[in-house]
């Protein structure tokens, strides 16, 4: 609903001051009115255009929470579907653009990724599991250990593509320094092994 979608935004803001790494993972509807992008709650009526900013949050508020994060701010949308309120939403302008999918972003400060289930201006296919291909990808690639972020986007973007037959392409919006950054860390094991002496001297 409105007020859950809400709520956890207003309260993330105290705790991405001390972190490293803030991460968000939405799925769901998602609405692009002129330019900016809203995350749509399940409560909304979206009678009219005017009403998107009462009723929805908006991409670039979640942005603003996760700006104090330190070495990541990682943003993962599976909200890339068919606007189901593109045909009865009134327009209180005529010119206002109401359009499939969501706009591109260009994050505004470094060290931050926006990863969408689809390019901006396409749609997302639902899958016909428990999770949408796009899901299904994040969960097998994003919190590998030890992989960078990059990498483990990269992999989900080879998976859906293969999954949907070239129907949809995933894409990542911004950019990270040189730092390899994953969301698990890999934890060094150590194993002995029988007979390492005799190699040494070998």
């Amino acid at each position: 609903t409105t007020a859950d979608l809400r709520q956890p935004v207003a309260t993330s803001l105290a705790t991405t001051h001390h972190a490293d790494v803030a991460v968000v993972f939405y799925a769901g509807h998602g609405i692009e009115l002129d330019g900016t992008n809203y995350l749509i709650p399940v409560d909304a009526r979206l009678k009219a255009d005017i009403d998107v900013e009462d009723e929805a949050v908006s991409l670039d508020r979640i942005m603003q929470v996760l700006e104090p994060a330190r070495r990541l701010r990682l943003v993962m949308l599976d909200a890339c579907r068919d606007n189901p309120f593109l045909t009865s939403m009134k327009r209180t302008v005529a010119t206002r653009a109401v359009v499939r999918g969501l706009a591109r972003v260009e994050p505004s400060k470094p060290n931050t990724l926006v990863a969408f289930a689809a390019k901006a201006g396409s749609v997302a296919e639902d899958g016909d599991g428990a999770h949408s291909p796009f899901t299904e990808a994040l969960l097998k690639h994003v919190a590998e250990p030890g992989l960078d972020i990059r990498l483990a986007l990269g992999r989900v973007g080879d998976d859906v593509i293969a999954k949907t037959k070239n129907a949809q392409e995933p894409f990542v919006y911004g950019s990270l320094g040189g730092a390899v950054i994953s969301l698990s860390i890999k934890v060094a094991v150590e194993v002995e092994r029988d007979g390492d002496d005799a190699r040494e001297d070998f």
